[in-house]
């Protein structure tokens, strides 16, 4: 994940305070989709939103060390998709409005994070790279256990 080895490190630090308040506003949002979310259902998403930050933090802090866990985190979520009859689109699409409603919480917050223009480029850069790769892991996570659904079918 290049796109993080230009982040300075400090970055994290700023955004790290704003996980829980940003996990929120991102929830708010996911809750006004369609369909709306159920609370045993907005619990689950909330916690993965917070997991999410916080897996974009990580990758901030150490871009090294962080990718094969959280690949694994949403290898998982698309497995659980294929298995609950959902579609991968669905966390596409949450995950564009949750970088929407990330920023804005972000861009409320008093005294702002202090970020300049060039440290904010490589942060809205890294954020890209960053959905871009997840969608890509819980796709592949999805067709995994598609695939392992037809061949237990198949077997069985």
């Amino acid at each position: 994940m290049r796109p993080f080895e230009a982040v300075p490190a400090w970055v994290a630090e700023r955004l790290r305070p704003q996980v829980d308040r940003a996990a929120d506003e991102v929830l708010n949002e996911l809750r006004r989709g369609d369909p709306p979310l159920g609370d045993e259902e907005a619990g689950r998403a909330r916690a993965g939103i917070a997991a999410g930050i916080r897996h974009f933090c990580d990758l901030v802090e150490d871009p090294g060390a962080g990718w094969e866990r959280v690949a694994a985190f949403y290898l998982r979520v698309g497995r659980h998709l294929a298995r609950d009859g959902r579609d991968p689109v669905e966390v596409q699409q949450a995950l564009r409005r949750s970088a929407l409603a990330a920023w804005r919480t972000l861009a409320a917050v008093p005294g702002g994070l202090d970020l300049d223009l060039g440290a904010l480029s490589l942060v809205v850069d890294a954020q890209f790279c960053y959905m871009d790769a997840v969608a890509e892991v819980i796709a592949a996570g999805y067709a995994a256990e598609v695939a392992a659904r037809a061949d237990g079918a198949a077997g069985g």
